[in-house]
């Protein structure tokens, strides 16, 4: 029989130092596991922070509208798509992708300027009936030469008119072709028309002077403010979308630089409504333009201060700037007539600056277009 001594004798106890060794094991894996928790914690915290922080500058930069959107309207009077009739000049339908802005064609008036107070060429507008304009005060036409004649010409050599006859034989309302105009590339002009603009049956090229005015002229996409006429009604559509934008919830300054619409992509345009054409880019917020039937973004776009303006261009507290976005890109690239922004037509705008949330503009076009419409 063994006694107790003996019995314990066979028994191995835990030493102090062993001890030790396991509470430090212990306390290093709690310590680098509290480290990690707490890593984590903080780096979350970090995220969380800066995602707080991000959601405050995209809502302290973002923009909206101020008032009403509304859009200039035009009307077609003449889109040069068949072969005018001749005159003074040889008049023939151009084709060729260099010499068209709208549409497939353009009108070639060649060898133009051989006379004095001579009709170059003109076409009968409308088929039926005639128009009545006398409520548009501005003409709007694409014009080019094949030789440049800007440092020679006059600014009312050559005269686009409007006559109550249907051969252009009465010169009822014009507009002088600025020699500005009168080189190889493509122009639009905007200027006053003058005279009575009733009863309009033709519309044509009329040259005043031709000592200094000499080879082919290309003429394209004629309008004028959109009208309405009891006899026939023409094509209207929206050139421009006009709004005035200020910065919400008084944010952090918005940058619009805008970019100077100079180069042209469709035929050598000068200036087409299209910013993703030219070569140097200076702007930040970028227009985009769609409805069922295009898309297009980079649209040309300026402001104009309203109010208070510190000067710069920044979008800053209690400053406004009038934004007038151009369509004429829009229109020029539709395939048919239709597909231009015309009456009932829906679309978006949407403005998408550098920082802060897209401004997204929905209107629809109403029935009848006019020279300036509030749209809803």
């Amino acid at each position: 029989m063994l006694r107790f001594h003996e019995i314990n004798k066979k028994q191995k106890g835990i030493t102090g130092l062993e001890t030790a060794i396991i509470l430090i094991a212990f306390v290093v894996v709690a310590a680098v596991f509290a480290y990690t928790v707490l890593s984590a914690g903080l780096f979350s915290s970090q995220e969380s922070s800066e995602a707080v922080y991000a959601g405050l500058e995209e809502a302290q930069s973002s923009l909206e509208i101020k008032g009403s959107v509304h859009s200039d309207g035009v009307s077609m009077v003449e889109n040069c798509e068949d072969a005018w009739v001749t005159a003074g000049a040889v008049a023939t339908l151009e084709a060729g992708a260099a010499n068209v802005v709208e549409g497939s064609g353009s009108a070639l008036l060649t060898a133009i300027g051989s006379d004095d107070a001579a009709i170059e060429a003109f076409e009968v507008v409308p088929s039926t009936g005639e128009w009545d304009i006398s409520g548009s005060a501005y003409a709007y036409f694409w014009v080019k030469s094949s030789v440049d004649l800007s440092g020679t010409a006059g600014d009312d050599d050559i005269q686009l008119v409007f006559s109550q006859a249907a051969d252009l034989s009465t010169q009822d309302a014009t507009v002088n072709i600025p020699a500005s105009a009168m080189d190889t590339t493509w122009h639009q002009v905007s200027a006053a028309i003058t005279g009575t603009r009733n009863s309009i049956n033709s519309v044509g090229i009329y040259c005043v002077d031709g000592t200094n005015i000499s080879g082919n002229l290309y003429v394209d996409c004629i309008e004028v403010n959109a009208f309405q006429d009891i006899d026939v009604q023409p094509n209207s559509y929206a050139t421009q979308i006009v709004f005035t934008v200020t910065n919400v919830l008084k944010g952090a300054p918005i940058d619009f630089t805008t970019t100077t619409d100079t180069y042209g992509s469709i035929a050598g345009t000068e200036g087409d409504g299209y910013l993703g054409d030219e070569t140097t880019q200076s702007h930040g917020v970028i227009v985009t333009y769609s409805d069922k039937y295009q898309f297009t973004q980079n649209l040309a776009w300026t402001k104009t201060p309203v109010g208070y303006d510190d000067g710069d261009n920044l979008l800053e507290d209690n400053e406004q700037y009038l934004i007038t976005v151009d369509l004429s890109y829009v229109n020029n690239s539709t395939a048919t007539t239709t597909e231009k922004i015309q009456g009932g037509n829906e679309f978006n705008i949407e403005l998408k600056p550098p920082s802060g949330a897209v401004l997204v503009i929905q209107k629809t076009m109403p029935t009848i277009v006019h020279p300036v419409d509030a749209l809803r």
